[in-house]
């Protein structure tokens, strides 16, 4: 990873060239776009805004040629540049400006949120659209499978519709996240070795906006849906990362194995919904009594 990270920063070319190779590899396997929007983010982060935006519009006129050759329709360049490049771009700019990844994180979280707030305005009832397309997507399986598998599948969709809304905007935001950490992790390998881990394991959230994420998670608790529960989606998203600054400083601090951190992960690629709910829980309580005091070994031990 070293390696790719120097080869980006030989010059806008490179960097561009990458970031399209990492654009069409990602249609093969998805989260390759993460990588793709990192090299955008690190060349912002080292280089400043314009040349990161120099790099997007590289990418965007190759990958528009070739979207033109092999599928007719430049404008998916247009797509991916709004979903993938600029929120990158625009995280690093932040992150270059303020030197503060916890202000980069509330910034992608604030758009976030004016994201499900935007879908509420678009459409009268989201709830009703996510039905209808998630029983659109799985139409050929609910075809396909016998009765009782139909009725737990269609109940599952049932259940899924109210929060879809905050899930898709969460994902959007912890995919942003993972650009913009993977960027950071890649300047300090080149520039500044051990920066990154300093800096994500002090991640904390201020009490005031714990005050608020609990508020807007009780209302959610007895809204059973709606504008509210998608909008706690995205928090418990943002501050499960916070979260996991928290595990990670008590690994560090407590000098326990990596293991610990890869069972962590592990278990969130099972129960992502449930754990993130405890690492939120963690993080709020975090911001109040600080928990790290106790993570220190004492000398000696």
């Amino acid at each position: 990873m070293k390696a790719l990270a120097s080869y980006v920063m030989r010059g806008r070319r490179q960097a561009g060239l990458l970031a399209v190779a990492f654009a069409v590899l990602a249609m093969i396997l998805p989260p390759l776009s993460n990588v793709s929007g990192a090299i955008v983010a690190l060349v912002t982060l080292r280089r400043g805004w314009q040349e990161g935006l120099l790099v997007s519009g590289i990418a965007v006129v190759v990958v528009a040629g070739l979207a033109y050759i092999v599928l007719g329709n430049p404008l998916l360049a247009l797509v991916y540049f709004g979903a993938v490049w600029l929120p990158a771009w625009g995280l690093a700019w932040v992150l270059r400006a303020t030197v503060s990844l916890r202000a980069a994180l509330s910034v992608a979280t604030a758009v976030a949120l004016v994201g499900v707030v935007w879908v509420y305005a678009m459409l009268d009832d989201p709830t009703a659209w996510w039905k209808a397309t998630l029983v659109s997507v799985f139409d050929q399986a609910i075809e396909q499978a016998k009765t009782a598998e139909i009725t737990g599948l269609q109940d599952m969709l049932e259940n899924a519709a109210p929060f879809m809304t905050g899930v898709v905007f969460t994902a959007f935001l912890l995919s942003l996240g993972l650009s913009l950490f993977l960027a950071r992790w890649w300047q300090s390998v080149l520039y500044n070795p051990g920066g990154f881990a300093v800096e994500f394991r002090a991640l904390r959230l201020p009490k005031g906006v714990t005050l608020a994420g609990a508020g807007l998670f009780v209302v959610a608790l007895f809204s059973g849906g709606g504008l509210a529960a998608d909008m706690a989606v995205v928090l418990l998203g943002f501050f499960g990362v916070i979260g996991l600054a928290l595990v990670h400083d008590w690994v560090f601090q407590s000098k326990l194995n990596v293991a610990w951190l890869i069972v962590l992960y592990l278990i969130l690629g099972f129960a992502a919904p449930h754990l993130m709910a405890v690492l939120a829980l963690a993080a709020i309580v975090d911001a109040w009594i600080d928990i790290r005091r106790f993570f220190k070994v004492a000398p000696g031990n």
